[in-house]
């Protein structure tokens, strides 16, 4: 589109990078990065951006993504010059972004990139945030695999001096327990071994079978907390399976926004909220969705997605921070 140097240009494209191995879960199993790039630019300065478009999670996909920013490009330029106007439109479009949050996601951090540039600061100066000044704990993710690749990614993960781990977890009791007893033979000798779960909602509304399953586990190794055990959004089923079990559950596919929170009752004791950069809906909705968590005396983790690039990674640790 015609410009000057006050107009900022919106590029958005599909993005789709081969993984040198499949990583599987119970809703998905990827061989290739499935993620929304755009590209801000004005003035000579570029600003980078990323959403990841999950269907069971936010029921976006990536070709109606790109076509959702593409029909829209024209009038968030003309609209969004700085970020105060960024912060205004999030505030003022939130029903809109709601159905669209990964899209968004990208345009956001583009955008964010590229003001922070022009401003000559980090991210975290630009939206008023303490500096990064600390190290992160990183967790560990093994897929829903078995045999060598499986341990030797936890070695490869023990190794490198990882010692937080989330496992990935179906419906297949006997795949989970032949995992788990390998995964605890392969970390006998480590210290500070810390491990949860993410069953991607794999027992469905067997809240029951979770529960025995999840037991059968606990006996194996002992459970820091329990990701997405049963169908998304069945508060009462998860905090009944947090109670049996002793360990709290971690909200992600049930927690894409703020407003979710409103359905989960008791403390840190019981509920985690995954903030995921993307499934938020950007930078700024998931800073307000931290402090929601807070709030409410919630737990929380920042997560990740699969196949993000260091675009998505490096606006998570602003959320972490």
């Amino acid at each position: 589109m015609p410009h000057s140097a006050s107009t900022i240009d919106l590029h958005v494209q599909p993005l789709h990078i081969p993984f040198r191995a499949r990583f599987k879960h119970a809703s998905a199993e990827r061989k290739v990065s499935d993620s929304v790039w755009v590209v801000a630019g004005r003035g000579g300065l570029r600003g980078l951006g990323e959403g990841a478009p999950r269907t069971y999670v936010t029921a976006e996909t990536t070709p109606e993504a790109v076509q959702w920013i593409d029909t829209q490009a024209r009038s968030w330029v003309a609209a969004i010059p700085d970020l105060e106007a960024l912060r205004e439109h999030v505030a003022a479009q939130q029903a809109e972004i709601d159905r669209h949050p990964a899209a968004w996601c990208a345009v956001e951090t583009a955008l964010l990139d590229l003001f922070a540039q022009e401003a000559g600061q980090t991210l975290e100066g630009l939206l008023g945030l303490p500096e990064l000044h600390t190290s992160f704990r990183y967790s560990a993710v093994l897929g829903d695999e078995i045999g060598f690749k499986f341990g030797a990614l936890t070695l490869l993960f023990l190794a490198r001096g990882l010692r937080d781990f989330k496992l990935k977890v179906s419906a297949n009791q006997a795949h989970n327990q032949q995992r788990f007893r390998l995964f605890a033979g392969l970390t006998r000798w480590f210290r500070g071994i810390r491990v949860r779960v993410d069953a991607n909602n794999a027992w469905g509304d067997d809240i029951q079978g979770a529960v025995a399953a999840l037991r059968e586990l606990q006996a194996i190794l002992p459970l820091a907390g329990v990701e997405e055990p049963v169908t998304a959004f069945a508060a009462s089923d998860m905090q009944t399976l947090s109670e049996a079990l002793g360990v709290p559950i971690i909200l992600d596919e049930s927690f894409c926004r703020c407003e979710d929170l409103t359905r989960y009752t008791g403390g840190g004791e019981c509920w985690v909220g995954n903030v995921r950069v993307s499934k938020m809906g950007g930078i700024l909705r998931s800073l307000q969705c931290v402090e929601a968590l807070r709030a409410r005396g919630f737990g929380v983790v920042v997560g990740a997605q699969v196949g993000e690039t260091s675009v998505l990674t490096r606006a998570a640790l602003t959320v972490a921070q």
